[in-house]
């Protein structure tokens, strides 16, 4: 049973984001920050590849993308951080807990432009849908923040290559909307970028 397993998986494209901000090394929010994924998120499978030229079928985990891009980002942000699937934890058992961010929606977009020289590119965003609630002393709030991830890649017109340009292509995406989220979570308490 194990083979076909491994079978049944090696059509889906796992992306990988690298996000990191090197200026937050010594300048951290103080307190925890927890991540609460929601399971339809964690869980999700989008398929790319209808609006690509010639057009494709591909399953991204898109899921297990993002929910390892909220890991990054809150140990680039926070002094601590958390990561839940599905079950939000009790805020008040939550010692130091400085903000929460509930992931309720994502989304994965991809199509085929031309460049200005004329050249295939792929273009790419990932977006998502999170409610921000601010724990900070003195105040407590909530708002919701929709973000998108954008990239563009050159296309090889090589098939071969196209899992891997779809790999590509969705991780620089996330880092992108990593960049972005960790913006909103530092403006938020008043940081310097």
């Amino acid at each position: 049973m194990a083979p076909l397993l491994a079978v049944a998986c090696a059509g889906y494209i796992m992306p990988r984001p690298s996000f990191y901000w090197p200026d937050m090394a010594q300048s951290k929010i103080t307190g925890k920050g927890v991540f609460v994924v929601s399971k339809n998120v964690s869980s999700k499978v989008v398929e790319v590849g209808a609006e690509l030229s010639p057009p494709a079928k591909k399953q991204v985990l898109l899921g297990k993308g993002i929910r390892q891009l909220l890991a990054d980002v809150g140990n680039t942000v926070f002094e601590k951080s958390e990561i839940y699937d599905g079950i939000r934890p009790q805020t008040g058992k939550s010692k130091g807990l400085r903000c929460l961010l509930r992931l309720e929606e994502a989304d994965c977009r991809m199509r085929t432009l031309q460049s200005s020289e004329g050249a295939p590119v792929i273009q790419c965003a990932v977006s998502i849908k999170v409610v921000f609630e601010d724990y900070a002393v003195g105040r407590i709030g909530s708002r919701v923040i929709e973000l998108s991830g954008l990239s563009s890649i050159a296309r090889a017109g090589n098939d071969k290559k196209l899992d891997s340009e779809i790999k590509k292509a969705v991780g620089e995406s996330l880092n992108d909307l990593g960049r972005k989220l960790a913006a909103e979570i530092v403006n938020a308490y008043g940081a310097r970028m």
